[in-house]
């Protein structure tokens, strides 16, 4: 998505550390929020379970304050989650796979890789001075993706 910066925002959820249950929050403002969009429900679910991902990655791994927010174009919703810190993390080596099961010990560290697969690809950072921002696009109802020649 381009220019990103100019489009309004609407902030859906601000945490901190210490805040109980940003993800369930997360999840609770950002799927009705996606409907009212238009996204089709499979990609409201692959948007909340990316930005369940992006928060708990932020909250776990970044400084706060923290912010949830959601930008939209007529094509395409942009989730966006703020934190204070300015490393931009790597998407794991290409033959990380994705834990089949609940209880696999090794279930840590997916979180960019299920946002890399569900966006197709479309996601990234972008830092400011003193804040980075994890993105992340999905299509809305009658966007480029679901028109094969445009």
């Amino acid at each position: 998505m381009t220019g990103e910066g100019r489009l309004p925002h609407r902030t859906l959820l601000a945490w901190t550390c210490d805040s109980d249950l940003p993800t369930r929050r997360a999840r609770q403002l950002l799927r009705p929020a996606l409907r009212s969009l238009g996204a089709t429900e499979d990609l409201v679910e692959d948007g909340v379970l990316m930005a369940t991902e992006a928060v708990a990655n932020a909250t776990l791994h970044a400084d706060g304050p923290y912010l949830l927010r959601l930008r939209h174009s007529s094509f395409e919703a942009l989730i966006e989650v703020h934190d204070r810190t300015l490393y931009r993390p790597r998407l794991a080596p290409a033959e990380t796979h994705l834990p089949h099961q609940k209880d696999d010990p090794d279930t840590h560290g997916r979180g960019l890789l299920i946002i890399h697969r569900l966006s197709q690809g479309c996601w990234g950072f972008r830092t400011y001075p003193g804040h980075k921002v994890c993105w992340f696009a999905i299509p809305l109802e009658g966007s480029r993706a679901d028109n094969p020649s445009g």
